[in-house]
């Protein structure tokens, strides 16, 4: 065999022939879909974690106030179930109560509270309401949270306004009448003669008030949160637009 006709068998480079068509040219053209991941997918996942934390925060604050509304109902029915159950006919001699005693702030008190926990209650049946988004969840919670946060704020306030201003009114009136928590008070500084009840009525009145109190502070609380929730909203709704936008050009382009 002549070793002048294989070339590339002694080590030589041999050249390649370009092909009498030229070098075929991809006709692919680039992918308009748009990227994988960008900064604005970063800020959607950054506001649903945060819906998702304050959606917990939430039920977190009203299972709270659930709590303290059932004290509230507990302190003043045993106090109203007392006085019921203590109470005389004028035709007594000698009656634990005044015949016009005012017994509209323990009532008021223990409307308030089953009123609050009624509220919370259905707010904490529709978190659990199941959704298909989030974003639709998040649009149901942010309107029962308005609702029964506001609500509950309003008669909170009046119900502490209410009880303050009646026991107010009736200790500057200098009459021998008063409230349930005024009347059974009065009896603290009597030593033995005081009823059995009274003592324990007195703390219930008081402890009442107290927790209203704590509802107000934490109703507060409920309604900052209902406005993270209207914020992160508004957030996640821009981000879902700008989302469509962009998809909607590079299909027309």
């Amino acid at each position: 065999m002549d070793r002048r006709l294989a070339p590339s068998a002694q080590g030589f480079h041999v050249p390649r022939t370009p092909s009498p068509l030229g070098e075929r040219r991809s006709t692919k053209e680039p992918s308009k879909e748009p990227p994988p991941y960008s900064l604005q997918d970063e800020l959607e996942i950054r506001y649903q974690t945060y819906a998702r934390r304050l959606h917990w925060l939430r039920i977190i604050i009203s299972t709270f106030i659930l709590v303290v509304s059932a004290a509230v109902i507990g302190c003043t029915a045993d106090s109203l179930k007392e006085y019921h159950h203590t109470s005389a006919p004028p035709s007594w001699y000698l009656p634990l109560w005044p015949t016009d005693i005012d017994i509209r702030p323990t009532q008021v008190l223990l409307g308030c509270g089953v009123f609050v926990l009624v509220l919370n209650a259905i707010y904490i049946a529709a978190a659990f309401v199941p959704r298909p988004t989030l974003p639709s969840k998040l649009r149901l919670l942010n309107i029962t949270a308005t609702l029964t946060s506001f609500i509950g704020l309003v008669c909170s306030l009046f119900a502490i306004v209410f009880t303050t201003s009646v026991n107010a009114y009736l200790s500057q009136d200098g009459s021998a009448t008063g409230t349930i928590q005024s009347w059974t008070c009065k009896w603290q500084a009597m030593g033995d003669v005081v009823p059995a009840d009274f003592p324990t009525m007195c703390k219930e009145s008081w402890a009442a008030e107290g927790l209203i109190i704590i509802l107000i502070v934490t109703k507060a609380f409920a309604v900052l949160a209902t406005g993270v929730g209207w914020w992160l909203e508004l957030k996640i709704g821009r981000g879902k637009g700008g989302q469509e936008k962009n998809s909607s050009k590079l299909e027309s382009a």
